[in-house]
């Protein structure tokens, strides 16, 4: 464990190993059922807990494009897509959208998301568009929202968040131990580091960290 990893493995783990607890196979079975199984899944002892759909899309490479939902204690991944181009994109996330009806739906709208973004609003369906490049709420503490939500991840894990063990996906532990935190102006704001900057330590973009990262893009109020 690097000293400037944001988020340690034991960490991760931890949620992983309750998730497990909680949950068994129950989650995975509901998702190779399909949607409407997802749909009656009770994943929050608080029904009033919001349900949020993060969208993250990619489009050339290795990288993913992933639709994920948290709804209080727990997150884990709806679908993953290679080379979707924004439109098509979309009309999954229209369809995870009909099916569970999530109190909000945040879309990284930044280069590729921008397509899916317009498609969605174009359909109905009022997505916030999310822009992880602009300051953070609290300005003083972080450089920027990237940094902010992603401090937002590690606290939620701490205070008992719940991610799929690693049999069920397989980039989560890697994706949410990966990126290494610093410090911006001169030492005085938590930065994150880049996905460029972590290529060049030959490290893969984090999808779906940064799809569980968008679920703390804003506060959201109770259902």
């Amino acid at each position: 464990s690097d000293d400037m990893q944001l988020i340690s493995g034991d960490l991760v783990e931890r949620a992983q190993r309750e998730y497990k607890r909680r949950f068994g196979d129950q989650i995975a079975k509901a998702l190779a059922d399909g949607l409407p199984a997802v749909a009656k899944l009770k994943l929050d002892g608080n029904d009033l807990a919001p349900r949020i759909l993060s969208v993250d899309p990619a489009w050339l490479g290795n990288d993913q494009s992933v639709i994920g939902l948290r709804q209080g204690q727990v997150f884990f991944a709806l679908r993953k897509y290679r080379r979707l181009d924004g439109p098509e994109l979309a009309y999954r996330v229209a369809e995870c959208i009909l099916a569970l009806k999530p109190d909000v739906v945040f879309v990284d709208a930044i280069g590729h998301g921008a397509s899916c973004y317009d498609t969605l609003n174009a359909m109905g369906y009022g997505p916030v568009r999310m822009n992880s490049g602009m300051d953070a709420m609290d300005k003083r503490t972080f450089f920027n929202r990237r940094a902010e939500m992603w401090w937002a991840i590690r606290e939620w894990l701490k205070g008992g968040g719940m991610v799929p063990p690693s049999e069920e996906d397989k980039e989560i532990f890697a994706d949410l131990t990966g990126p290494m935190s610093g410090y911006a102006d001169r030492g005085s704001r938590v930065r994150l580091e880049t996905k460029d900057e972590m290529r060049s330590r030959k490290q893969p973009s984090p999808d779906t960290g940064d799809c569980l990262a968008g679920t703390f893009y804003m506060p959201v109020a109770p259902s």
